[in-house]
């Protein structure tokens, strides 16, 4: 035998994962993960974003089963810019250490004051407003961000300190008619009062503009992140789901709270801190109704974005933005279990999609005893056996065998799916079949698996088997003596498998 018949099969380049990086989700990733732009509110439930929907196909991909579509994510362009909802705390107190008129830091100011007291050059800085330098007709300010009963926790309130006031009051002085000059004058601005005012954020923006930018990033990643832009709609299949009825056909969709709090963001007419109360509202509606996360959002002590390849609903998410108790939301969650039917939607699509879904070297499904089996041997239902391929590269010595296989497969799909010199063909005759071609056939009596039992707490729990199809069903079989070694039981356990793809691995399963 030539080593031209053993052609090896066309492996994917080795590479090694080094590190994660952990950022913060900006606009532009918005955008690039988004396929639509939704301007309408009938957008927000459209057949673009995937399934389910009531054309019964996704228009992105073309597909019409939702084990084959994940979904698709789209985005809701704002009119204005709005403060972000998670940094709302941490704006308010770059905004207390700062001087909102000279832009300098205060603690820096003091430490200036301090040395020019005791003789050095350095002299303070600042302005009117900095302490020390109004003569006392400019009282210290703080900022804050609004309660829950004004504005819901989504804007920054600048007012004038009580000591302050009341000081000024006892000398029958009140404030400067200047006093409010350094904000920027704004037509959105909520709130007029003597000794308070309601920021929007522009003004907000505004203040920060002139503030160190190393300074802020010690509270915020970066300043692009004060604002935000746009808002990212998860796809059809985390919000919307089919709910089937006894006395009707078809299912027909119900929609959650939070595709009816999406669909209030487009097309939005109202100031901005309106609009930040709504964005707010979505955000509490997704902790309240999934448990949580790849929305690409992740709350930490800031915002994170993690590239994953699911959508993962089981992880429990510690939104809570407007730091409000939780138990708030766990209360309204335990409420809304019995009136909307969607809370099992992340559920759902655990099962259907990342669970469900498969390819044709793995399985995993329940394990059962048969005593008649070596202690090596493994059962494997005749139906999961059809599905899983094994990759054979075709040489003279095994061409006649596949050649069976072919016919099997030929008078099963009509056609024949090889891969010859790296590239996907199809074959719609066995003549076609070609030495050097990757042929996958299905899983036959001693072919090598590896069996892993999770959670992998010790060494045997990944061994591997020699495969017997057996004419069983859904569950797969081994000897009750090696339940032992896997650390398991035939209570409900579940086994994953493996078929080794390459020649190497299958040598280094024997060994096992």
């Amino acid at each position: 035998m030539n080593d031209q018949d053993l052609t090896t099969e066309h492996n994917v380049p080795p590479g090694r994962i080094k590190a994660i990086k952990f950022d913060v989700l900006t606009g532009e990733d918005i955008e690039k993960i988004s396929t639509l732009e939704i301007n309408a509110p009938g957008q927000v439930t459209c057949s673009d974003l995937g399934l389910p929907n009531s054309s019964y196909v996704c228009t992105t991909c073309g597909s019409h089963d939702r084990k084959s579509c994940d979904g698709h994510f789209g985005s809701i362009k704002f009119p204005f810019t709005i403060l972000h909802p998670y940094f709302m705390a941490e704006i308010a107190e770059i905004l207390q250490k700062i001087c909102p008129a000279c832009k300098s830091i205060r603690h820096e100011l003091r430490i200036k004051r301090a040395k020019s007291l005791l003789g050095f050059n350095n002299q303070p800085r600042g302005c009117k407003y900095c302490s020390g330098n109004g003569m006392g007709r400019y009282p210290a300010m703080k900022f804050r961000v609004s309660s829950n009963d004004f504005f819901r926790r989504t804007a920054i309130i600048v007012e004038v300190n009580d000591i302050s006031l009341n000081k000024k009051r006892n000398l029958g002085r009140g404030l400067p008619a200047d006093y409010w000059d350094f904000i920027l004058g704004d037509a959105q601005q909520d709130e007029n009062h003597v000794n308070r005012r309601v920021l929007s954020p522009v003004q907000v923006e505004n203040l920060l503009s002139g503030v160190d930018p190393n300074f802020i990033e010690k509270f915020i990643p970066s300043m692009d992140l004060v604002g935000l832009s746009c808002f990212l709609v998860a796809p059809n299949c985390h919000r919307v789901t089919e709910v089937a009825h006894r006395m009707c056909g078809g299912y027909p969709l119900s929609f959650d709270n939070r595709t009816r709090a999406c669909k209030k963001l487009v097309d939005f007419r109202g100031t901005a801190n309106e609009l930040s109360a709504r964005v707010l509202d979505c955000l509490r509606f997704s902790k309240a109704s999934f448990s949580a996360v790849s929305y690409f959002i992740f709350p930490t002590s800031h915002l994170v974005k993690i590239i994953l390849v699911a959508y993962v609903f089981t992880f429990k998410m510690q939104i809570n933005p407007d730091r409000t108790p939780i138990n708030i939301f766990t209360e309204l969650q335990q409420r809304r279990v019995g009136e909307n039917a969607c809370n099992s939607s992340g559920l759902r699509w655990m099962k259907d999609v990342v669970l469900g879904k498969r390819n044709d070297c793995s399985f995993r499904t329940v394990v059962v005893g048969d005593p008649d089996l070596e202690l090596c041997e493994i059962g494997i239902p005749c139906q999961i056996a059809e599905g899983l391929q094994v990759s054979e590269c075709v040489n003279r010595q095994n061409k006649q065998n596949l050649l069976y296989c072919c016919e099997l497969r030929l008078l099963e799909k009509g056609q024949i799916n090889v891969r010859r010199k790296g590239n996907p063909v199809v074959l719609y005759k066995k003549e076609d079949l070609q030495i050097g071609d990757i042929f996958y056939r299905p899983l036959v009596d001693g072919d090598t698996v590896l069996i892993n039992r999770p959670p992998s707490i010790h060494q045997h729990s990944m061994i591997a088997f020699t495969v017997r199809v057996l004419p069983i069903t859904s569950v797969v079989s081994i000897n009750p003596l090696c339940c032992s070694p896997l650390c398991g039981d035939f209570d409900g356990d579940c086994l994953h498998g493996y078929i080794p793809q390459s020649v190497g691995a299958r040598v280094e399963l024997n060994e096992l």
